[in-house]
Protein backbone atom coordinates (compact mmCIF):
# COMPACT_ATOMS: atom_id res chain seq x y z
CA UNK A 1 0.00 0.00 0.00
CA UNK A 2 1.40 3.41 -0.89
CA UNK A 3 2.32 5.70 2.11
CA UNK A 4 -0.12 8.39 1.12
CA UNK A 5 -2.61 5.63 1.43
CA UNK A 6 -1.81 5.07 5.25
CA UNK A 7 -1.93 8.66 6.34
CA UNK A 8 -4.53 9.39 9.05
CA UNK A 9 -6.09 5.52 8.88
CA UNK A 10 -8.21 7.19 5.74
CA UNK A 11 -7.77 4.19 3.65
CA UNK A 12 -9.13 4.38 0.44
CA UNK A 13 -8.93 2.26 -2.74
CA UNK A 14 -5.65 1.52 -4.17
CA UNK A 15 -5.05 -1.14 -7.32
CA UNK A 16 -1.58 -2.16 -8.80
CA UNK A 17 -1.99 -3.81 -12.09
CA UNK A 18 0.25 -6.69 -12.76
CA UNK A 19 -1.36 -7.64 -16.20
CA UNK A 20 1.85 -8.35 -17.99
CA UNK A 21 4.23 -10.49 -15.00
CA UNK A 22 0.39 -12.22 -15.18
CA UNK A 23 0.23 -13.47 -18.25
CA UNK A 24 3.98 -14.38 -18.35
CA UNK A 25 4.32 -16.03 -15.05
CA UNK A 26 0.93 -18.06 -15.74
CA UNK A 27 2.27 -19.15 -18.71
CA UNK A 28 5.60 -19.99 -17.17
CA UNK A 29 4.16 -22.11 -14.51
CA UNK A 30 1.82 -23.94 -17.07
CA UNK A 31 4.54 -25.03 -19.63
CA UNK A 32 7.47 -25.99 -17.08
CA UNK A 33 7.13 -30.57 -16.62
CA UNK A 34 4.26 -31.37 -14.69
CA UNK A 35 4.65 -34.16 -12.02
CA UNK A 36 1.00 -34.94 -11.63
CA UNK A 37 1.15 -36.64 -15.17
CA UNK A 38 4.84 -36.60 -16.55
CA UNK A 39 3.68 -34.33 -19.43
CA UNK A 40 3.76 -30.54 -20.63
CA UNK A 41 1.53 -28.49 -21.82
CA UNK A 42 1.13 -26.45 -24.48
CA UNK A 43 -0.53 -22.88 -24.33
CA UNK A 44 -2.36 -22.73 -27.49
CA UNK A 45 -4.62 -19.08 -26.68
CA UNK A 46 -3.45 -15.73 -26.18
CA UNK A 47 -3.55 -14.50 -22.59
CA UNK A 48 -3.61 -10.98 -24.09
CA UNK A 49 -7.24 -10.39 -22.13
CA UNK A 50 -5.88 -11.80 -18.91
CA UNK A 51 -6.08 -9.01 -15.93
CA UNK A 52 -4.28 -9.47 -12.22
CA UNK A 53 -4.25 -6.97 -9.71
CA UNK A 54 -3.79 -6.24 -6.59
CA UNK A 55 -6.57 -4.35 -4.80
CA UNK A 56 -5.78 -2.73 -1.31
CA UNK A 57 -9.26 -1.82 0.16
CA UNK A 58 -9.87 -0.40 3.29
CA UNK A 59 -6.34 -1.06 4.84
CA UNK A 60 -6.72 -5.03 3.23
CA UNK A 61 -4.74 -6.32 0.16
CA UNK A 62 -6.89 -8.34 -2.22
CA UNK A 63 -5.30 -10.51 -5.13
CA UNK A 64 -7.53 -10.27 -8.42
CA UNK A 65 -7.36 -11.95 -11.32
CA UNK A 66 -9.33 -13.39 -14.57
CA UNK A 67 -8.34 -15.85 -17.77
CA UNK A 68 -10.81 -16.06 -20.64
CA UNK A 69 -10.94 -18.61 -22.89
CA UNK A 70 -7.64 -20.41 -21.80
CA UNK A 71 -6.35 -23.54 -24.31
CA UNK A 72 -3.91 -25.91 -23.25
CA UNK A 73 -2.89 -28.76 -25.08
CA UNK A 74 -0.93 -31.25 -23.58
CA UNK A 75 1.47 -34.51 -23.97
CA UNK A 76 2.47 -37.08 -21.52
CA UNK A 77 3.97 -40.50 -21.50
CA UNK A 78 1.51 -43.08 -19.80
CA UNK A 79 2.45 -46.85 -19.67
CA UNK A 80 5.23 -46.33 -22.04
CA UNK A 81 2.69 -44.53 -24.54
CA UNK A 82 2.59 -40.66 -25.68
CA UNK A 83 -0.69 -39.47 -24.95
CA UNK A 84 -2.23 -36.11 -26.30
CA UNK A 85 -5.01 -34.10 -25.23
CA UNK A 86 -6.86 -31.03 -24.72
CA UNK A 87 -7.62 -28.16 -21.69
CA UNK A 88 -10.41 -25.73 -21.68
CA UNK A 89 -10.96 -23.51 -19.00
CA UNK A 90 -13.55 -20.45 -20.22
CA UNK A 91 -12.61 -18.15 -17.14
CA UNK A 92 -9.98 -18.52 -14.68
CA UNK A 93 -10.89 -16.10 -11.66
CA UNK A 94 -9.55 -15.99 -8.39
CA UNK A 95 -13.64 -14.73 -7.49
CA UNK A 96 -15.50 -17.61 -8.68
CA UNK A 97 -15.26 -21.76 -8.71
CA UNK A 98 -13.95 -22.26 -12.48
CA UNK A 99 -14.42 -24.97 -14.68
CA UNK A 100 -11.75 -27.44 -16.25
CA UNK A 101 -12.52 -29.64 -19.38
CA UNK A 102 -10.10 -32.05 -20.45
CA UNK A 103 -10.24 -34.78 -22.83
CA UNK A 104 -7.78 -37.05 -25.26
CA UNK A 105 -7.42 -36.61 -28.26
CA UNK A 106 -8.99 -39.03 -30.97
CA UNK A 107 -7.56 -42.33 -31.07
CA UNK A 108 -6.57 -42.79 -27.47
CA UNK A 109 -8.35 -44.58 -24.72
CA UNK A 110 -10.48 -43.42 -22.28
CA UNK A 111 -8.53 -42.97 -19.40
CA UNK A 112 -10.46 -40.61 -16.37
CA UNK A 113 -7.37 -41.03 -13.56
CA UNK A 114 -5.05 -39.33 -16.43
CA UNK A 115 -7.30 -36.70 -16.74
CA UNK A 116 -8.38 -35.76 -13.27
CA UNK A 117 -4.48 -35.85 -12.50
CA UNK A 118 -4.51 -33.17 -15.93
CA UNK A 119 -7.36 -31.18 -13.98
CA UNK A 120 -5.04 -31.72 -10.51
CA UNK A 121 -1.74 -29.80 -12.55
CA UNK A 122 -3.81 -27.14 -13.95
CA UNK A 123 -5.30 -26.41 -10.80
CA UNK A 124 -2.47 -26.33 -8.85
CA UNK A 125 -0.63 -23.83 -11.64
CA UNK A 126 -3.76 -21.05 -10.91
CA UNK A 127 -2.69 -22.10 -7.42
CA UNK A 128 0.98 -21.26 -7.29
CA UNK A 129 0.28 -18.02 -9.54
CA UNK A 130 -2.58 -16.92 -6.86
CA UNK A 131 0.03 -17.44 -4.26
CA UNK A 132 3.12 -15.60 -5.76
CA UNK A 133 -0.12 -12.28 -6.67
CA UNK A 134 -0.47 -11.99 -2.96
CA UNK A 135 2.81 -12.48 -2.03
CA UNK A 136 3.71 -9.21 -4.90
CA UNK A 137 3.47 -6.76 -1.80
CA UNK A 138 3.58 -6.81 2.12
Amino acid sequence: MSLWNQVGGNWTWEERDYSKWGRERLKQLLTSPQKQFAGTFTVESSLESAEATLLFLHGKKRPGYEFEDVKLKFTCTEGGLVIKGLVVCPCISSNESWEIRASLDKGFEPNEDLLRRVRAAVRECVQQFGDELNAKLP
